[in-house]
């Protein structure tokens, strides 16, 4: 029997979790106390896929009607997104009689055509697959993340995500086009790895102040991190180091994040490593006891209920 009760709010240090459903205005009004997410990162539940936890209420969305269900999803966090913030979904749709649903595809274009969002990115979560052998198709070794925004300007980091390597170009102070073949062949020299150099640098909460090392180069749009194999009762969580991505891509120090599905808290865990300010909600009351008990053995601190 779960500890936690519908609408109980728990203060994780300076977090916060409450179990409710995103869709419900009340529960968010509850549980953010007027204050902007910066930043939402989620993967909702895939359409009559999993099996969730029964008695939280929630029963699996058929494909035909997901993106009128996702409506209420969209419009609670229009409500309470930041002016310069994001919002990322990660989600995959599935195959059925030989072919692809096209659920998620439905769902990209009415955000964008019919509810006013902007369609910023899709990433690629490149995870190695699951090993097994479906009929009529190769596994999945990716799935997608799709970025969307309200406004044309939002908040970007990229130097909080550029990673270290040895193939940075050095083009001796000139733009790549003002150089001809040869000269252009001469000034690719790569950059020497310097250890003082490669040691990843901190944040300081001002991007402007941030020198990276000239061997640090930005990432592309496919994020390279395998799946979590934690037993956490939850059969579908992603990574840390993947919201751990996101926070640092779209966010600052103290920003909050939110996250609509937490299933086992894994971005809550991520604001917790990145020191940002984790918000969740989870309609399943043994889903939020799993949070409670994640974060109090990662951060050795006790939960309260408010």
């Amino acid at each position: 029997m779960p500890k936690t009760r519908p609408g109980d709010v728990y203060a994780l240090g300076d977090h916060r979790l409450i179990c409710g459903d995103c869709r419900n205005e009340a529960v968010l009004a509850k549980l953010f106390a007027g204050k902007p997410m910066n930043l939402a990162m989620t993967s909702p539940p895939y359409a009559a896929q999993r099996d969730y936890d029964d008695a939280s209420g929630f029963k699996p969305v058929p494909p035909a009607e997901y993106s009128g269900w996702f409506r209420g999803v969209a419009d609670a966090l229009r409500a309470h997104l930041a002016a310069d913030g994001s919002f990322c979904v990660n989600i995959k749709e599935h195959a059925e009689s030989g072919q692809r649903s096209l659920y998620v595809k439905d769902l990209v274009i009415t955000l964008v055509r019919d509810w006013g969002w902007r369609f910023v990115d899709e990433f690629m979560w490149s995870h190695g697959g699951t090993p097994k052998t479906p009929q009529g198709r190769l596994k999945n070794g990716f799935e997608p993340v799709f970025h969307f925004a309200l406004a044309p300007r939002i908040k970007w980091r990229p130097k909080h995500v550029q990673h270290q390597t040895d193939d940075v170009p050095n083009w001796g102070g000139r733009h790549p086009s003002q150089l001809d073949g040869l000269a252009m062949k001469g000034h690719r020299q790569r950059v020497a790895t310097s250890r003082a150099q490669g040691q990843s640098y901190k944040e300081t909460g001002n991007p402007a102040r941030l020198a990276p090392p000239s061997n640090f180069a930005y990432p592309s749009n496919v994020i390279e991190c395998g799946k979590n194999h934690e037993a956490l009762g939850h059969g579908a969580i992603f990574p840390v180091a993947l919201p751990t991505f996101f926070v640092r891509l779209l966010t600052d120090l103290g920003d909050r994040v939110f996250d609509p599905f937490a299933g086992a808290g894994t971005t809550l865990i991520a604001c917790e490593r990145e020191r940002r300010l984790g918000y969740a909600c989870e309609i399943s009351a043994a889903y939020c006891d799993i949070i409670v008990q994640r974060w109090e053995t990662l951060t050795g601190k006790k939960a309260t209920r408010a």
